[in-house]
């Protein structure tokens, strides 16, 4: 997502892109996070050891911050998006290389 922000500003994607990225992105950590949880729940269900249970939790506690983190970034991000934080994006994406132009020729 972080790519998607950087083709923002080189006039690369627009804004309706990149959010429709975020929202995506967004989309597919919601369903990564309910597929880790179903998973934690049926690995630890099947776990007799105390200790590698222990350790199988804490990799998926590991794993549940990782996608938290990312969502909460991909929101901010989107919000910023939606509220004009990141100026606006000169030139036109048929510009070719993404530059602005630099005024009349």
């Amino acid at each position: 997502m972080s790519v998607a922000l950087s083709f923002l500003r080189l006039d690369l994607l627009d804004t309706v892109e990149v959010a429709g990225c975020l929202e995506q992105r967004l989309s597919a950590l919601d369903e990564g996070a309910g597929e880790l949880e179903a998973e934690e729940r049926r690995v630890l269900a099947s776990c007799e050891d105390p200790g590698l249970t222990r350790a199988l939790a804490d990799h998926f506690d590991h794993f549940r911050r990782l996608v938290r983190t990312e969502r909460e970034w991909a929101v901010q991000v989107l919000d910023h998006l939606r509220d004009g934080a990141y100026g606006s994006v000169s030139g036109s994406r048929s510009n070719p290389g993404g530059r602005a132009s630099s005024g009349p020729a």
